[in-house]
C-alpha cells in the first residue's frame, strides 16, 4: 500500500461546515472537494495518470506504478481514529483515506499494483583519485606551485 497526500481540504473553506458536527457529511465533502479539483483538471487535459515512485529507505530498491486519475464515488464510511484524524472506509471496510483537520490534508491510501516495476540501484564501485584525473584529461600544467 502507498499513502498518497492528494491534496488539502477544508470543508469550513470550501462548504462552511463544521467537520465534527457530521462525520459522514464531511467525509462526502471532502470527496467532492477533491472531484471538483479533477473535474477542473480533466477540464483542460482529457486523461490524467499519475506516476507514482515508491522507493526504499536505503534508496536503492524502488517499486513504479501508475494510475488513472478520476473522480472517486462517494460511498465511504467515516470515522475518527485515535489521533482524531478522519478516516475513511469503503464497503469492504478497507481503510482507503486519512483526513488530518488540524493540517487539512487529505491522504489516499492505494494499493500498489502486482504488476508494478521493482527495481534496484548498485551502488558503483568508488573511483581512485588517479583514475579520476586522469578520465576528466588532467594535466599537470594546470597546476602551478608557488
Amino acid at each position: 500500500m502507498a499513502r498518497l497526500i492528494i491534496g488539502r481540504a477544508s470543508p469550513l473553506y470550501s462548504y462552511q461546515m463544521q467537520w465534527q458536527e457530521n462525520l459522514a457529511k464531511t467525509g462526502q465533502a471532502l470527496i467532492n472537494i477533491y472531484n471538483e479539483r479533477i473535474k477542473i483538471a480533466l477540464h483542460s487535459c482529457q486523461q490524467l495518470r499519475l506516476i507514482v515512485l515508491v522507493r526504499a529507505l536505503d534508496l536503492k530498491d524502488f517499486v513504479l506504478f501508475e494510475e488513472e486519475i478520476k473522480s472517486l464515488e462517494n460511498t465511504y464510511s467515516w470515522e475518527l481514529n485515535a489521533r482524531g484524524n478522519l478516516i475513511g472506509f469503503n464497503a469492504q471496510g478497507q481503510h482507503c483515506f486519512t483526513w488530518q483537520p488540524h493540517g487539512a490534508q487529505l491522504t489516499k491510501i492505494t494499493p500498489i499494483p502486482a504488476n508494478a516495476l521493482k527495481f534496484s540501484l548498485q551502488s558503483p564501485p568508488p573511483l581512485s583519485p588517479q583514475t579520476l584525473l586522469e578520465q576528466m584529461g588532467f594535466k599537470g600544467s594546470w597546476v602551478q606551485i608557488l
